[in-house]
């Protein structure tokens, strides 16, 4: 199976001090490292979770080293973690799901030594689809998390 993460522009990118918007994409290789996709500027997709699973993955956690050198050298910039599910159970039942996703990607990142206060986190069930749950690796793509840079918007929700 391939995981797919979007790249955050401003997480990865910016540490390069380059201004990308443009796709980019690397196939999955005999290493089986991750496809990686920037899709958007300032979000963060890591999926690979199998349809119940709501634990981190070495890999994941490799995934999200990026993250946390990023934050580490950016003490004034917050997230937002956003948990994800296909539409496999009902609605209550990927609502959870979705949250326990995010909540471990919450819990890893404050072991690592991020803030708390720095970090929001909340699970959205099915209503954020990356691509229509219409085949099994379509549901795949939309098993994940995201993390995104955290607006003056998003501070009070």
């Amino acid at each position: 199976m391939k995981n797919i993460i979007k790249l955050s522009l401003s997480c990865i990118v910016t540490l390069l001090c380059l201004s990308i918007t443009s796709y980019i994409h690397t196939e999955d290789l005999s290493d089986k490292s991750p496809i990686v996709k920037i899709v958007k500027a300032d979000t963060l997709n890591i999926s690979g979770y199998s349809d119940t699973s709501t634990t981190l993955t070495e890999p994941m956690k490799k995934q999200l080293e990026q993250v946390i050198l990023y934050l580490k050298a950016n003490e004034n910039l917050n997230i937002r973690v956003d948990g994800h599910s296909d539409k496999t159970d009902s609605f209550s039942f990927d609502m959870d799901r979705s949250r326990q996703r995010a909540l471990a990607v919450n819990n890893y990142l404050r072991e690592q030594g991020i803030d708390q206060n720095r970090i929001r986190f909340q699970g959205r069930g099915n209503t954020t689809p990356l691509v229509p749950n219409s085949n099994d690796e379509n549901k795949a793509k939309n098993r994940r998390v995201s993390i995104n840079n955290l607006t003056d918007d998003d501070k009070d929700k």
